[in-house]
């Protein structure tokens, strides 16, 4: 309203002052609260990707992990090929890498 009585030749220097410090005034504070608010949001971006980044770890361990228990079963089976010691020792790399405790020894080798 102050500025629009300028246009009717309102002639006032501390009306116009008053006027540009209240719009100095809003315009830092609505630049403050933008800011704020970009910060929280980086914050939770940077959160995120860190989530992104340990959850992309972890599937590369479970892929890993899955490789081993693949593999364990396919031994477990019998159809891993080499000495009775060998398979066994696998076996127990297998379990050891998977975090089991047992160890079961191989299927003696067949008999010709």
């Amino acid at each position: 309203m102050a500025l629009r009585s300028y246009q009717y030749g309102n002639v006032a220097p501390d009306l116009a002052e008053e006027v540009a410090t209240s719009l100095e005034s809003a315009i830092e504070k609505a630049l403050d609260a933008r800011d704020e608010d970009l910060v929280g949001r980086l914050a939770e971006i940077d959160r995120q990707m860190q989530s992104l980044t340990l959850l992309m770890k972890r599937a590369a361990q479970l892929q890993v992990a899955q490789r081993a228990e693949n593999l364990l079963a396919h031994c477990h089976d019998g159809h891993c090929t080499g000495s009775p010691d060998a398979i066994a020792t696998m076996i127990a790399t297998l379990e050891s890498v998977l975090g089991r405790s047992q160890t079961v020894s191989p299927d003696p080798a067949p008999k010709a």
